[in-house]
């Protein structure tokens, strides 16, 4: 109730107040957050950029290191109701998984007593097993194309991740997947998907070289987001590369060696293909070793 009149009550605390339309979100809260602890009044300015740097590369570090095990890992389910828990570990993260593995445990407290059908909804009336006065009101809207989903309890609306009576509708229904009304982006594995490729930062040390590399890493992320999107693409860079012919003019025969001696003709040595003459007589078929005329005036040599 405090919540939907916050028109009455917000507006005495922003009083004589002014923003310039500046916003703010849970993300730029918690580096605010975390940034005071190591900030200080008596720092000089350099102390403070410095400070600042190596915090939030220390930020980024962590937060890169956790996305690359929510990516690469699943959780192993340990309750009855494997499908349910099963979905939930391929689209929430580690630590948003093992929040609702508690809630899926406690099913087994819950069973739904009544189901009222209407027009273009469900409520499903949720009690406890051991105290069926505790009522909890489950309301499944199916009208419009997307289904929305409500339970009494407000867990959903305040942390964002469905509570046990509305995970128990879902396996009295054998629904095997997580509806899209339960799920929040800022919990699932792919929440960072839609950031741009192109960030602007410059860090203390800024070389000709960094510049170039960082230049052609946002060339690089532009291409590789246009290729994912496109699958002729993704096959051009991800595929076998494509054969180029080599330099040079081609064989006359148009075979390789291998060809050749597959059809049972020896390759032919240089010797054979070029014709010798003797460097004495002037004859072919033969060289100056081998020569008849040289081995007679040898002979004669002998003799005398």
């Amino acid at each position: 109730m405090m919540y939907r009149n916050k028109k009455l009550w917000a507006a005495s605390f922003q009083f004589e107040k002014y923003f310039l339309g500046l916003t703010s979100n849970q993300r730029s809260e918690s580096m605010n957050s975390c940034l005071q602890k190591s900030l200080d009044r008596q720092m000089t300015l350099l102390e403070l950029v410095q400070r600042y740097e190596n915090n939030v590369s220390d930020l980024r570090e962590t937060e890169a290191g956790l996305d690359c095990n929510d990516s690469q890992s699943v959780p192993v389910p340990l309750t009855n109701h494997r499908p349910i828990e099963v979905a939930c570990s391929h689209v929430f993260t580690v630590t948003n998984f093992y929040k609702l593995q508690e809630q899926i445990s406690a099913i087994d407290d819950f069973q739904v007593f009544e189901t009222l059908v209407r027009m273009d909804s469900k409520r499903h009336i949720v009690v406890r097993k051991e105290k069926k006065k505790s009522i909890y009101p489950v309301d499944y809207c199916y009208a419009d194309s997307e289904t929305k989903m409500k339970c009494t309890c407000r867990k959903i609306e305040r942390e964002g991740l469905p509570c046990s009576h509305i995970l128990c509708v879902l396996d009295h229904m054998n629904m095997s997947t997580i509806p899209p009304c339960c799920i929040k982006r800022r919990h699932c594995k792919d929440a960072k998907g839609g950031l741009p490729s192109r960030r602007e930062s410059n860090d203390l040390v800024w070389s000709t070289k960094r510049k170039r590399y960082s230049n052609l890493t946002k060339l690089g992320a532009d291409a590789f987001d246009v290729a994912s999107n496109d699958h002729d693409e993704f096959s051009k860079l991800a595929g076998d590369p494509l054969l180029v012919k080599n330099k040079g003019a081609p064989r006359k025969n148009g075979k390789s060696p291998s060809k050749q001696e597959a059809d049972g003709k020896r390759i032919k040595a240089c010797y054979e293909t070029r014709k010798i003459t003797c460097s004495i007589c002037s004859k072919g078929n033969h060289n100056r070793r081998t020569c008849p005329w040289r081995r007679t005036c040898i002979d004669l040599s002998d003799h005398a």
